[in-house]
């Protein structure tokens, strides 16, 4: 019955032929947007979902309450805080510490190549994360300071086809680091990514590291720890509270705790989020997916119109069928596995499409259906979407073909457009008011955007080259290096900062002038040298001259 019931769809949709491709065209392309969108959303609520223990894996957090700062939650901590939590505070099973080095600079005999993705970090960080090695121990890789770890494609770049393991390469300031695992490359979203990831084991005569990780006076390092119950994390943050009083850290500084789920999409307001550079946010998920939504009831809507527009031409059909015995229910049965069909090859086609799509813009890491095929949920959820869809947009319809009387139709006595009139000018209303608020919608994004790269940064962008200074070689020489690139024809003059206008700033305390000492005031800092102002042609309220940097740290060449 049911094939009989596909072969009267095929052969409907041939004789009214302009207005099935208008329904197929209006489904598939509704079908082809959302799924695009439901690709970002599912990808961005994946973020380190795949770890056993992400309910009870936690990031630390500092809230940084000092006069002068305009945002007061801060990605990093003290780094004597964690391991003063798992000593001291019940609950707390396990930490990890981990430190960023920024840009760095790896060799191996002749080769050498850059990465932004090297970070240091303890063995414990294996018993919190499913992080997975291809070799090496994950309970002794990270063990001796000079102990490394890479990804197969980093270990590939710096070695190319030798075996990797044991070989001694240089990175982040030592010449003796041994590769002890070959860590899988990730192939799950997480907002810790990484290359290659270095021991912060110190050796035992390295009395100013070790001094740092036990510091309790300054925030400088990105922490995780899990806790043995994750419902009891509000009484652990109140400990972490009083943990911090009874070590004499900075009044001003307290700690909190943040979801591992919830780092990637709930972070927007923290600062300094060294590890979560690509972080998402939970507001622009839910907008679009309220316009997947929006647009797949637009499509289902059109579906619905164009059907029982088209009612009048069915109603012989119906009053034949009626006639020879068929019985409402199965004629409603008829008409919902018609809508259910269609929205199914509108599916199938609107795969084929975003593969293609996939293909150039690289939406995902491998074939749309290769990952299907890999996740039954998202089958099952496809599969539920196509019988949703087809029931909305085939509901209406089939209760009003279902409905007319043989009787009448066979007379010729029905009247074409009566039925479901008021529905169809209903449908059309909501078409005409959804499209409305999202062209709206476009032309206000857009005029931000124009907005934003339009106004005023009050500086001058143009013909200024940026250079970032990662050897230390070369920071020592910088001197040297300033002469040099003056002599190149063209560039005018050349000029050093800690930072570029947009990119961050360092934080330091001070006392202004009239303030109460006990008042803690922190602000925003970026240092530069006497070229810097007058280079990027920046406005200033006050003031002409600036004082030569005392100091050439990591600094930026900044090239006119």
């Amino acid at each position: 019955m049911f094939f009989n019931y596909l072969k009267i769809a095929f052969r409907s949709s041939l004789r009214n032929g302009t207005t099935s491709l208008v329904n197929f065209l209006g489904l598939t392309v509704g079908i082809v947007s959302s799924l695009l969108i439901f690709i970002y959303v599912s990808h961005e609520l994946s973020y380190d979902r795949f770890h056993d223990k992400t309910d009870r894996i936690f990031k630390v957090l500092s809230i940084d309450e000092a006069l002068g700062v305009n945002n007061n939650i801060v990605g990093i901590t003290m780094p004597a805080l964690a391991p003063g939590m798992e000593k001291e505070i019940p609950g707390v099973e396990n930490i990890v510490r981990i430190n960023g080095s920024g840009k760095t600079l790896v060799e191996f005999n002749d080769n050498s190549l850059y990465t932004e993705k090297l970070f240091f970090s303890e063995p414990s960080f294996f018993e919190i994360f499913d992080f997975e090695l291809v070799e090496g121990d994950p309970k002794t890789c990270l063990e001796k300071p000079t102990a490394a770890i890479l990804t197969e494609s980093m270990a590939r770049k710096v070695f190319g086809d030798e075996d990797p393991m044991g070989k001694i390469f240089s990175a982040a300031g030592n010449d003796d680091l041994e590769v002890t695992g070959i860590l899988k490359d990730p192939d799950k979203p997480s907002h810790i990514e990484y290359d290659i990831i270095v021991s912060m084991n110190p050796t035992p005569n390295d009395s100013n590291y070790i001094g740092y990780l036990n510091s309790w006076q300054s925030i400088s390092q990105t922490q995780y720890v899990l806790l043995e119950d994750p419902g009891r994390k509000d009484e652990i943050i109140v400990e972490m509270d009083s943990l911090l009083r009874r070590y004499d850290a900075p009044v001003f500084w307290h700690a909190t705790l943040k979801p591992l789920k919830e780092v990637h999409l709930y972070s927007s307001d923290v600062l300094f989020d060294n590890f979560n550079r690509e972080k998402g946010d939970i507001k622009y998920v839910r907008s679009l997916s309220l316009i997947a939504i929006i647009i797949l009831m637009i499509a289902s809507f059109n579906y619905m119109n164009l059907s029982t527009a088209r009612s009048a031409k069915r109603a012989k059909e119906v009053g034949i069928r009626k006639t020879a015995g068929a019985s409402r229910r199965k004629l409603i049965f008829q008409y919902l596995s018609e809508a259910i069909t269609q929205v199914f090859i509108s599916l199938v086609v609107s795969l084929a499409i975003i593969e293609f799509i996939n293909n150039y813009y690289n939406i995902i890491d491998t074939s749309v259906f290769v990952h299907l095929s890999n996740d039954p949920v998202i089958i099952i959820y496809l599969l539920a979407l196509v019988v949703f869809l087809g029931i909305l947009s085939g509901i209406y319809p089939a209760m009003i073909l279902s409905a007319y009387k043989p009787q009448v139709v066979l007379k010729g006595k029905f009247e074409s457009g009566k039925k479901g009139l008021w529905l169809r000018r209903f449908l059309v209303t909501i078409q005409f008011i959804a499209t409305f608020v999202m062209i709206v919608g476009i032309l206000v994004v857009h005029s931000q955007l124009r907005y934003t790269f339009n106004k005023d940064k009050g500086f001058d962008t143009s013909q200024i080259v940026n250079i970032e200074l990662n050897s230390r070689e070369i920071r020592e020489n910088f001197e040297a290096l300033r002469t040099e690139l003056e002599k190149i024809p063209g560039v005018k003059k050349v000029a050093t900062s800690g930072s570029m206008p947009g990119l961050g700033f360092g934080r330091t305390g001070v006392q202004p002038e009239g303030s109460s000492e006990e008042e803690n005031w922190i602000v925003s800092i970026m240092s530069m040298d006497e070229n810097y102002v007058p280079l990027m042609n920046m406005k200033l309220v006050e003031g002409e001259n600036f004082r030569k940097n005392m100091s050439i740290e990591p600094l930026p060449i900044i090239i006119n």
